[in-house]
């Protein structure tokens, strides 16, 4: 559980930070030629881009002691949520504010490029709204 909070704040910090105007421009860009995101769209990733997502079990072992089978097998958990997340369908009802986005928030991050910067959850979105713009 954990793990995974930590790659909500992991992945919220690096998705905002390529939406800066140079990292949009020369990294990011790849990923939104999916402006309807399919599962294909989880491998378009400039390969920096994908080395800063991949970085989650690093960025907080030295704090948080994890088992090694829990740092192993999360890369396939987080890819399992990031289908979907980009497989086109919305989940639950559908409704953007609802606490767990998939698919929902996504495809609207991908259409209008700006605005839900989280993975799976969006009170990150909702905590710095007014930076989201």
């Amino acid at each position: 559980m954990l793990l995974t909070l930590w790659n909500e704040v992991h992945f919220f910090v690096v998705h905002r930070l390529m939406h800066f105007d140079f990292f949009m421009r020369h990294i990011h860009f790849i990923h939104h030629k999916s402006r309807i995101p399919t599962v294909y769209s989880v491998y378009s990733f400039h390969w920096f881009e994908a080395f800063l997502l991949s970085t989650v079990p690093l960025t907080i072992l030295p704090f948080i002691p994890f088992s090694i089978v829990a740092v192993f097998i999360y890369p396939f958990v987080s890819i399992l949520l990031n289908f979907a997340g980009h497989c086109n369908y919305r989940f639950g009802n559908g409704k953007r504010d609802q606490w767990l986005n998939f698919g929902t928030a996504h495809n609207t991050h991908h259409t209008k490029g700006r605005k839900n910067y989280g993975f799976a959850l969006n009170f990150l979105d909702k905590l710095f709204s007014r930076l989201n713009k």
